[in-house]
């Protein structure tokens, strides 16, 4: 992947960045590419008995890199990584927010100077015991509404209900582990409606937006959301994609958003 082109996009915008890549179509890292890597991811890669799973940990680290460091205009190898207590990664020295999601092959990648962000991806499965989940981790305002709903259309609000919770609890740098339940979202026609009083968290510092995504080929589908915790008298624009043709693609279509008036 080319990243050269995107260093002229982020600095003309604070808008947030999504990069979304099929993790199958990187390129190997070979011996001088590992170069780009510290040695505690080296050492990390080489903890991972199978082969595949420590190959797709290596290009996704460098693919982090690589995606951060155009932004800021420094080589790859020479950004530095750190975490917070909750285990939030974060750049040192830095001041970008970046976060990241899997999804199968899949890979979402959010940078934004302007505010913390958190993403999530999520491929819909009929394996997924969706309903059981819910009723054990949600509020019971969302329990009900998903209950009320016929399927597929109740399968498939789970999903944009559990992307936009991971979102949240990963921009505010918890995790989910702080109470799926302490967050509540309503969704009505195109727009997201947050509260979450038990977190002390004011819907006006709080900016959503989600999209339904088709992978290329694959018959795979599933959401993606995106969170970011902004200051009152803030406002994120709309979002940009890299590379920029992702959008049609993976025919990515925004289906839902909240704005800090609507609080």
């Amino acid at each position: 992947m080319n990243f050269h082109s995107l260093t002229q996009i982020m600095t003309k915008t604070s808008a947030p960045i999504l990069y979304l890549a099929d993790v199958r179509l990187l390129e190997p890292v070979d011996h001088h590419l590992a170069k780009l890597l510290s040695s505690d991811e080296l050492r990390r890669a080489q903890s991972m008995r199978r082969e595949q799973i420590r190959e797709r940990y290596l290009q996704t680290r460098l693919c982090v890199r690589r995606f951060l460091g155009q932004q800021l205009g420094k080589p790859a190898e020479q950004l530095s990584f750190g975490r917070t207590e909750a285990g939030k990664p974060f750049l040192m020295n830095e001041h970008l927010h970046f976060n990241i999601s899997h999804s199968h092959d899949f890979l979402a990648l959010v940078c934004c100077n302007s505010a913390p962000a958190g993403v999530d991806m999520e491929t819909i499965s009929d394996q997924r015991q969706w309903s059981a989940i819910a009723s054990r981790y949600f509020h019971s305002d969302e329990v009900t509404w998903l209950n009320s709903l016929p399927h597929p259309q109740g399968r498939d609000s789970f999903y944009r209900l559990w992307t936009l919770k991971e979102a949240f609890f990963k921009a505010l740098g918890t995790g989910i582990s702080a109470g799926l339940d302490k967050v509540r979202f309503q969704l009505t026609d195109r727009r997201i409606t947050m509260r979450a009083e038990q977190l002390d968290q004011q819907p006006q510092h709080w900016q959503f937006f989600q999209w339904r995504w088709q992978a290329p080929e694959e018959g795979e589908a599933g959401y993606l959301a995106l969170a970011c915790h902004i200051s009152a008298a803030h406002s994120i624009a709309q979002p940009g994609f890299y590379p920029a043709d992702i959008q049609d693609l993976w025919q990515l279509q925004l289906i839902a958003q909240s704005s800090p008036a609507d609080a």
